[in-house]
C-alpha cells in the first residue's frame, strides 16, 4: 500500500466529522492561581462509543427537525441545513433579514410605519433594527392579541344573550 492510500482509506470509511482517532483527549483546567494546566486523558473505547453515539443521535434529531420545518413550516432551507439557515428563516417570518456578516436589519413595512406617511414607502426598503423597533413590534402584536381576545369575549357574551 502506498504511504498516502492508508490515510485516505481511513477517511473514506468514517461519515461525518466524528472523532475516530484513537489518541489521548487534552484536559485544560484552570487553578487556584489563574494558570492553566493541562494534561492527557486516555478515555475507554466504551465511553469513546458512547459519545459518538450521542453525537449520531443529536445530529438525527436535528435533522427530523429541520425536515420537519420543512415539510410543515415551510422554510426554504439548505438540504444541509446549521442552526445559522434557521435562525435566518426565523428571521425573515418575522420581518428581518440577516446579512452574510449576521447583522440584522428590519424590513420598513407599509402596515407598521402608518397610513398617514405618504406613498413613498416600499417594503424593499430597510431600516436599521433597534431596541425600540423591537419594542414596537411587540407591542404591536401584544396590541393585536388583545383586540382577538375582546372579540372573542364580545362574541361569547352575545351568544349566552
Amino acid at each position: 500500500m502506498a504511504p498516502g492510500t492508508k490515510a485516505v482509506a481511513a477517511a473514506a470509511g468514517r461519515r461525518g466529522c466524528i472523532r475516530s482517532t484513537r489518541g489521548p483527549w487534552t484536559v485544560r483546567r484552570r487553578g487556584r492561581g489563574g494558570g492553566g494546566t493541562t494534561s492527557l486523558r486516555h478515555p475507554t473505547a466504551r465511553e469513546r462509543e458512547n459519545n459518538r453515539q450521542r453525537e449520531r443521535r443529536r445530529r438525527q434529531v436535528a435533522t427530523r427537525i429541520y425536515a420537519g420545518l420543512r415539510a410543515g413550516a415551510g422554510y426554504a432551507l439548505p438540504k444541509h441545513a446549521d442552526q445559522n439557515d434557521v435562525l435566518r428563516a426565523l428571521c425573515a417570518e418575522a420581518g428581518y433579514l440577516v446579512d452574510d456578516d449576521g447583522n440584522v436589519s428590519r424590513r420598513h413595512d407599509e402596515r407598521l410605519a402608518g397610513a398617514g406617511a405618504g406613498g413613498g414607502g416600499s417594503s424593499d426598503q430597510l431600516q436599521v433594527s433597534s431596541y425600540s423597533g423591537a419594542t414596537e413590534a411587540a407591542v404591536a402584536i401584544q396590541h393585536q392579541e388583545q383586540e382577538k381576545e375582546i372579540s372573542l369575549e364580545l362574541t361569547l357574551s352575545f351568544t349566552y344573550m
